[in-house]
């Protein structure tokens, strides 16, 4: 377990990197950079993993830190980058993003496949990455499936 662990800590951390990395070279903004970051954080699904092994891992591991250091270094330089280009409220914290990948990283309960549920984090991740865009700047059509109250009826019957 503690190999899986630190594989998944490890895997998370280089994501981190590539995510300053695009920032720097790809990105018109740090906003939509940030953006990048929490969809392709949610598709690796470390939020999901590190949780379930935190009690297990040693946080100051020699191997570990370097990249725990680096992925939470490039999260906050984009977070920062965001708050000075005004594309994200001050009012939203490093911690807030990370917290929030943790929740939508979690599966939903009951009857959901999946792929389902990978396509319905992915469009609430939307939700709320649009309601912390300034006003003037928010999306006029979301990704994902739309479900109505209906089919989460047909979902818990199948």
């Amino acid at each position: 377990m503690r190999l899986r662990a630190r594989c998944a800590d490890q895997d998370g951390g280089d994501h981190g990197g590539d995510a300053q990395q695009g920032r720097r070279t790809g990105g018109r903004d740090a906003f939509a950079a940030l953006t990048r970051y929490m969809h392709a954080a949610l598709d690796l699904r470390v939020s999901a993993v590190i949780p379930l092994v935190l009690d297990k891992l040693d946080l100051d591991d020699a191997e570990l830190r370097p990249a725990r250091d680096a992925s939470a270094n490039a999260v906050a330089q984009i977070v920062d980058a965001a708050h000075r280009d005004g594309s994200l409220p001050e009012a939203v914290t490093f911690a807030d993003i990370g917290l929030l990948l943790v929740r939508l990283a979690r599966p939903l309960p009951g009857p959901i496949s999946p792929e389902l549920n990978d396509a319905l984090a992915h469009r609430h991740l939307d939700l709320l990455v649009d309601g912390l865009r300034q006003k003037g700047k928010r999306a006029k059509t979301l990704r994902g499936p739309t479900l109505s109250h209906a089919d989460l009826r047909t979902l818990a019957e199948s």
